[in-house]
């Protein structure tokens, strides 16, 4: 609870940038967008172990890759016209990959407490006073009589053995006696009686147990390209942190295909005849129209978002994607197969209104009716 006041402050700032998301649109909609979704990042602090949160480096990472969506949306429009609007999406930017760095560095695993610290409604932020000095002990009480000259009789040093060459001549001078001490040698003691002492060394070496593994081959990073392939499909593919790959495509008749790009933004500019989108992680995608069907395989953390007509979107084996239709998209077909966490942003009713979010099923139910299966979404309900 007292954790718990101490980041009201924090909380109450979070929440106000939240409502300025709400309402009626503005020229700064995208503005308050990427702060609200930005400042997400500040709960790093409650992560607990179980708790839900990711780690505080990744959890800011997640935040921030929210907030980007929106703050490349401002860095587009403004590119050209205000070069200020730029500066700001670029030290929104730097302060976070401050911020992860930081919790990299010093809390990587979160915060540890001092179990044996004071209550936190106690701490002042100054480090505790030393205590007092304790006084010497007092001194012993004096010896009995006579302790100092036993203490004396035993601690005298015996005498010490012969060394080094004395010691030898020393041993030599008993005559016979000197092999007195030493231990007879059996027949199943001698080198050449034993089995393990051969001398003889196997063509195999050691076994394969033995022999340290080799070392894997580092696999090549593929140089990121983006070209046109037999005159009918351009490849954007193994792109990694590139924020502002921008394609224009002036024949519809070419498709565009990504592959294997990573923490990074696409804008398709023009008609194509499709987009395809494989192997991508963390990845935004903007296009204008679309003459077949967007298609999305082997993917996660993906954000779509189509701006003019597209008649069909094909989601396969994918985890965590937004997509963003138009109302001239409306009519098209959302087909999933193996996914999970796919949410769908529909316009709202006019222009003024907020955009809806659909979570779309991941579970579904089938019963056997007349004589046939039917196969129903898993509705959910309270109580």
């Amino acid at each position: 609870a007292e954790f718990q006041a101490l980041l009201a402050p924090i909380a109450k700032e979070m929440e106000a940038a939240q409502g300025k998301t709400r309402g009626r649109r503005s020229a700064e909609d995208n503005h308050y967008k990427a702060v609200a979704e930005a400042m997400g990042a500040l709960s790093w602090v409650c992560y607990q172990p179980g708790a839900g949160l990711s780690l505080p480096p990744q959890h800011v990472e997640e935040s921030y890759q929210g907030a980007e969506f929106y703050s490349n949306k401002v860095l587009m429009e403004y590119r050209q016209s205000d070069p200020r609007q730029v500066e700001w999406t670029k030290a929104v930017k730097a302060v976070f990959t401050e911020l992860k760095a930081f919790t990299k560095k010093y809390f990587s695993t979160g915060i540890k407490w001092n179990e044996s610290g004071v209550a936190l409604s106690a701490f002042d932020g100054t480090a505790p006073a030393a205590g007092k000095k304790k006084a010497p002990p007092a001194a012993p009480p004096p010896p009995p009589p006579g302790y100092l000259q036993e203490k004396a009789q035993a601690g005298a040093k015996p005498k010490q053995p012969a060394e080094g060459m004395s010691a030898v001549f020393s041993e030599l001078a008993k005559g016979d006696g000197v092999t007195a001490g030493l231990r007879k040698v059996t027949d199943d003691m001698k080198v050449k009686n034993r089995a393990d002492r051969s001398g003889k060394v196997t063509a195999s070496g050691p076994p394969a147990s033995d022999r340290a593994p080799a070392p894997a081959a580092a696999k090549a990073a593929r140089p990121a390209k983006t070209e046109l392939q037999n005159n009918r499909k351009w490849a954007v593919e193994n792109y990694r942190g590139d924020r502002n790959i921008v394609l224009e495509v002036s024949n519809p008749k070419h498709g565009v295909y990504l592959y294997n790009c990573e923490d990074c933004t696409v804008q398709i500019k023009g008609k194509v005849n499709a987009v395809s989108v494989d192997k991508c992680k963390r990845t935004g995608v903007l296009f204008d129209d679309v003459v077949a069907a967007c298609e999305v395989v082997n993917s996660s953390g993906m954000q779509m978002q189509v701006t003019g007509k597209c008649a069909s979107f094909q989601f396969d084996k994918c985890d965590g994607v937004q997509l963003f239709m138009s109302s001239e998209s409306l009519a098209a077909e959302v087909l999933t197969a193996k996914c999970s966490e796919i949410n769908v942003s529909t316009p709202g009713a006019s222009a003024d209104d907020e955009p809806i979010e659909h979570a779309l099923p991941e579970q579904f139910v089938s019963r056997f009716t007349n004589g046939k299966f039917i196969t129903e979404p898993v509705c959910h309900s309270a109580g």
